[in-house]
């Protein structure tokens, strides 16, 4: 069997020579192996290959084999056969390249004849007979430098972005991908001018952003030099160390980008915060809200009037201060969370504007929170209650989430909510979604305000939790058409609050400041579940400043708006009223409750479908394991646990009287749950 012997490529054998170089104490050669590498660069036309290399060869101060050889390689690249004629050529070429180097090194010479500089931060040219290497150095180098003087790109989880001016902020989008090759092109031209020399015409030409770069920075390489940015704001916010950011331009403590409208100056904060400095914040933010019905009867049935009857200085009617004082707190929570999002660790609840009627003011309400942060009316959302909702919500708070939004509003939801995509989204202090468009998932931190409006709305008990509800009761059936302009202190709203934008937000900086200076003492009369650090915190500024009812009306609130709890209340009461604690199955229970066309059936209530046994024993099946299974009801004048009877082959539950260790009926729940089945605080 013939053997085949691999034979030494003309390249190997020179990186040979010039191991053998190097061995000999030859460090002249060890420019010249950049040669080989530039004839190899895809990334460069031929003539720039060739030019590099003769740039480097030419500085080799030795003669030999191996500078024949390399100088027979930038011949064959060429295309040129190494005759006597082309010899002569080519030794021309590295002759006059000599004598040009030596000119420019005797004179000063230029940026071209010299090596590449050592720091891209200065470098306003590249010139493309560069080593590859040097020159996607330097241009990485540079885009930092330029961009740390002034920055308006920045990385983030989902890419890279820059600013947009607050000229033309709308508020869905602060800042913008930049992802295309022109929008690097432009950045990079910018910043840096790229030329190419033409030897044996003596002559340069000015290029635009080549290939190489474009792909070299959308690659990889902008993201290891950009800063990280997390939000756009428009109005001075604090640090996480307590600090008011005054300073226009990027924050990078807070990893936030402060861009104020031209020609606003904002108020800046006293040394010292006075009671009198936390008495006029409060009374600034109070006249922008004196016009709201707030009420804490989230069944409606409210005893106190919308005004009480008093005027102020000017003759002006005043709200019933006592009306609503818990969900007026939430207000004061929810436009002070956007200038402390970054104090708070973790996620923050959504707030809930329930009205009694429709034209109650809940779009006003979130106007005078997006006036304050931005100067512009809230962008309205809408939830869709169909068989893609789910998905659609997902893609759509993507979408949201990613163009910067300060405020999501849903308005006008008028069915019962339950959505778990929803609730994941309230609770993680990050969202992972999917672009629109593409078949690419992003994981994009959470800093807005949720906010939904609705008339009366039912959430399941998940959402509940999730929620700080604020009611809005205007004692009347139609107050869009009831109550005329003359009735509102401040009518157009809007224009009132952009006229006192400055006040409304040194307001905010106030009361935010006092908490500050009075040694940011967290809230520790209640907490809601799962946002600790949201309660410290708002709880901390509310109590502070002396504005009662912080997180007052959550018992009320989820008595009333539990869709599911209620639900399941229903279901346990008839279930009780058929069994008592005798045991019994899935479907004889399904069966006893199903109800007939006249009475209808409690079952009803939670979803179920009784038109067929089979779908029932299996859906409530689910529905008992999912939302009964274990928890403790007050039925009649005892508590019950729902359980399932231990060795029973038949998969029987029934109804087990809870009792303390002196055998009488436990005051209120033994575990997990309250007495109409929310979870416990």
């Amino acid at each position: 069997m013939k053997r085949t012997v691999k034979t030494a490529s003309p390249e190997d054998e020179l990186f040979d020579k010039m191991d053998a170089a190097r061995q000999s104490h030859m460090p002249a050669l060890l420019v010249a192996a950049e040669c080989i590498e530039n004839l190899r660069d895809p990334e460069l036309n031929a003539a720039t290959r060739r030019e590099r290399a003769l740039y480097y060869l030419a500085q080799v101060d030795t003669k030999g084999a191996v500078v024949d050889d390399l100088l027979k390689q930038i011949a064959a690249a060429a295309g040129d056969h190494w005759t006597a004629r082309n010899e002569t050529k080519w030794r021309s070429h590295l002759l006059a390249k000599q004598r040009e180097i030596a000119a420019a090194s005797a004179g000063g010479g230029d940026a071209a004849d010299c090596e590449a500089p050592a720091d891209g931060a200065d470098c306003e040219v590249i010139y493309e007979h560069w080593p590859a290497s040097e020159r996607r150095r330097l241009l990485k180098e540079r885009i930092k430098a330029t961009n740390d003087k002034r920055p308006l790109l920045f990385s983030r989880t989902d890419g890279l972005v820059r600013i947009r001016p607050a000229v033309d902020v709308d508020l869905g989008r602060k800042f913008e991908d930049l992802a295309g090759r022109e929008q690097w092109a432009f950045e990079i031209n910018k910043r840096v001018t790229f030329k190419q020399r033409n030897l044996e015409k003596g002559t340069e030409k000015e290029l635009g952003a080549p290939e190489w770069a474009i792909t070299h920075m959308k690659g990889g390489a902008a993201a290891e030099v950009l800063p990280y940015l997390e939000r756009v704001v428009n109005v001075p916010v604090f640090a996480p160390d307590g600090t008011l950011m005054t300073a226009p331009g990027y924050h990078p403590a807070a990893h936030i980008y402060l861009d104020p409208p031209k020609g606003m100056t904002f108020r800046p904060l006293p040394d010292v915060i006075t009671e009198e400095h936390v008495r006029w914040a409060f009374l600034q933010l109070y006249e922008a809200l004196r016009d709201f019905p707030f009420s804490d009867a989230f069944d409606g049935d409210e005893p106190l009037p919308v005004r009480s009857g008093d005027a102020d200085a000017d003759g002006k009617p005043l709200p019933t201060y006592e009306r609503g004082q818990s969900s007026r707190a939430h207000v004061y929570a929810m436009l002070l969370q956007p200038f402390v999002r970054s104090m708070i660790v973790g996620p923050c609840p959504a707030y809930f504007i329930d009205k009694s009627a429709p034209g109650t003011g809940a779009g006003l309400l979130m106007d005078v929170l997006t006036y304050i942060l931005t100067g512009q009316s809230a962008p309205v959302q809408t939830l869709q209650k169909s068989a893609h909702s789910e998905e659609e919500f997902s893609k759509r708070v993507t979408a949201m989430l990613r163009g910067g939004s300060d405020v999501v509003f849903f308005d006008n939801i008028n069915f019962a909510v339950d959505s778990g995509t929803l609730a994941a989204a309230l609770t993680a202090g990050n969202w992972t979604g999917r672009i629109l468009g593409k078949s690419e998932d992003v994981t994009l931190p959470i800093r807005c305000v949720w906010t939904f409006a609705g008339n009366n709305v039912e959430f399941s008990r998940e959402l509940l939790r999730r929620l700080v509800p604020i009611r809005m009761d205007a004692a009347t059936p139609d107050p869009a058409n009831d109550r005329p302009m003359s009735f509102y202190v401040h009518y157009p709203l809007n224009e009132w609050l952009l006229a006192h934008r400055v006040e409304l937000i040194h307001a905010c900086h106030i009361l935010v400041a006092n908490w500050v200076h009075r040694g940011r003492v967290p809230y520790t009369d209640g907490a809601l579940q799962s946002f600790s650090s949201w309660s410290n915190v708002m709880g901390g500024i509310l109590r502070d400043a002396s504005i009662p009812g912080f997180l007052a009306s959550l018992a009320a609130f989820n008595d009333v708006r539990g869709e599911e709890a209620h639900g399941t209340e229903v279901v346990m009461e008839a279930v009780y009223r058929e069994f008592n604690i005798a045991p019994w199955t899935v479907l004889e229970c399904g069966r006893a409750l199903s109800g007939n066309a006249l009475t209808g059936s409690p079952l009803d209530d939670v979803g179920l479908d009784t038109s067929d046994e089979r779908r029932l024993a299996t859906s409530f099946g689910r529905w008992l394991r999912k939302n009964a299974d274990g928890r403790t009801f007050k039925l009649g004048e005892r508590h019950y646990k729902v359980a399932k009877v231990r060795g029973d082959t038949a998969s029987r539950w029934r109804l087990m009287p809870v009792q303390s260790a002196a055998g009488s009926p436990v005051d209120d729940n033994a575990g997990a749950v309250s007495d109409i089945g929310h979870p416990a605080n």
